[in-house]
């Protein structure tokens, strides 16, 4: 093949670099030794411009020209790493979104029965234990409230009434469990490995 351009970028089929090629594997350089190299790629790729600089770094990676494409948000300068072969999404990256939830409550009725007593009141007030009981006058003048208690009926006086029912609609609140399980996912676009390689040895490349 036909003398390379110093600093070139190549792709190889075989996992070796070449005599006068060194691989893409961000590797540093001494500057003295390789001058020439360094002087076109500066310290684009890493090093410290005094004593050492690196090349390129292409092992898992994919290479796109610098600059700024139209319409796009980014101006790529030249060396500049971005991406991940990873991601694991957060609240803020997720699309706006609601989760409906709806609980409609049955209305429902329960009917049970009321024990009460057939003797007589004996008291005005309820208390623990009291039972509705035959309701005698006032004790003491009409203005008297009734006494309709008995809170110690004989055995033989309970009686069950009939009829008493409660009706309602019950209500609530509904929880919506999380869900996912907020692993990283892949964003590798479909690969082939292959050997990237720069030129060590060539021709010097004149600027047009």
């Amino acid at each position: 093949m036909a003398d390379p351009f110093i600093g070139q970028v190549t792709l190889m089929g075989f996992n070796f670099n070449p005599r006068g090629w060194f691989k893409c594997n961000g590797a540093l350089l001494s500057i003295s030794q390789h001058s020439t190299l360094f002087s076109l790629l500066g310290t684009n790729y890493g090093g410290d411009g005094r004593v050492t600089f690196a090349l390129p770094d292409l092992r898992g990676r994919v290479p796109m020209s610098y600059g700024r494409h139209p319409g796009s948000l980014y101006d790529w300068r030249i060396g500049q790493v971005a991406g991940a072969e990873r991601h694991t999404m957060t609240v803020l990256e997720m699309a706006t979104h609601s989760h409906d939830a709806t609980f409609s409550g049955v209305s429902t009725g329960v009917s049970f029965a009321m024990t009460a007593t057939t003797d007589d009141g004996d008291n005005a007030s309820p208390s623990d234990g009291a039972y509705l009981a035959t309701t005698l006058p006032p004790a003491g003048g009409p203005d008297k409230p009734e006494q309709i208690y008995n809170s110690n009926p004989s055995s033989g006086s309970l009686v069950q009434l009939g009829g008493v029912s409660v009706s309602g609609k019950p209500s609530g609140s509904v929880t919506i469990n999380a869900n996912g399980a907020g692993q990283p996912f892949s964003l590798m676009q479909p690969t082939l490995a292959l050997n990237h390689c720069i030129a060590n040895v060539g021709v010097y490349p004149p600027r047009s």
